[in-house]
């Protein structure tokens, strides 16, 4: 946490693909709820967000690799991706 605000943004994976949670909006930018709720994030830490478009396989590959700090969209929690990643309490 304390590199991530030192840095100064957060880098939040986000699925565009299961609208009213994650969709392109007419100006082909990330919206809906699971964007809202990244932003809302990245206020409240005073830090910059930047959005990540994932694909379902390519979720856990973007988080094991640092290309995103978290994940704000659905990502069912399964004992194997337990042994991988930390989840959140949904």
């Amino acid at each position: 946490m304390d590199d991530l605000l030192a840095r100064g943004t957060i880098n939040i994976g986000v699925l565009i693909d299961l609208p009213p949670y994650g969709l392109l909006n007419d100006k082909q930018e990330p919206d809906g709820y699971d964007i809202d709720v990244a932003r809302l994030l990245g206020k409240y830490l005073g830090v910059k967000v930047n959005l990540v478009q994932l694909t379902g396989p390519n979720r856990l590959p973007f988080l094991v690799t640092n290309k995103v700090d978290l994940i704000v969209g659905t990502f069912g929690i399964t004992p194997e991706r337990a042994k991988q990643v930390m989840f959140s309490i949904p």
